[in-house]
C-alpha cells in the first residue's frame, strides 16, 4: 500500500487491514486496488468514503470469489455507492 506521500506500508496477515485502511485515509485522488477477496465491512467502508468524498476508486476483483456471499454483497454495496 503506498500512502501516497513518499511512504510506503506493506500489511501481512494482522497488520494488512490497519495498512489498507491507513492507505484509504491518506488518500487525496485516487483509491485502485486489486484483490482477490473483499469482504471485510471496514474495507468496504473505507472505499465508499472515499467514493462519497470524489476519489476515484476502481477495483480488479477474482470473477470467482465475486460469486460468493460476502463478495457479492460488497460489491453490490461498492456499486450501488457511486
Amino acid at each position: 500500500v503506498s500512502s501516497g506521500d513518499g511512504r510506503i506500508r506493506a500489511g501481512i496477515g494482522p497488520d494488512c487491514v490497519p495498512a489498507l485502511l491507513d492507505g484509504g485515509e491518506r488518500a487525496n485522488f485516487s483509491i485502485w486496488f486489486f484483490c482477490y477477496v473483499l469482504d471485510l465491512p471496514e474495507i468496504v467502508a473505507m472505499l465508499l468514503e472515499g467514493k462519497k468524498d470524489g476519489l476515484d476508486v476502481r477495483g480488479i476483483v477474482d470473477a470467482k470469489q465475486a460469486k460468493n456471499r460476502g463478495m457479492r454483497i460488497a460489491l453490490e454495496q461498492l456499486e450501488g455507492g457511486g
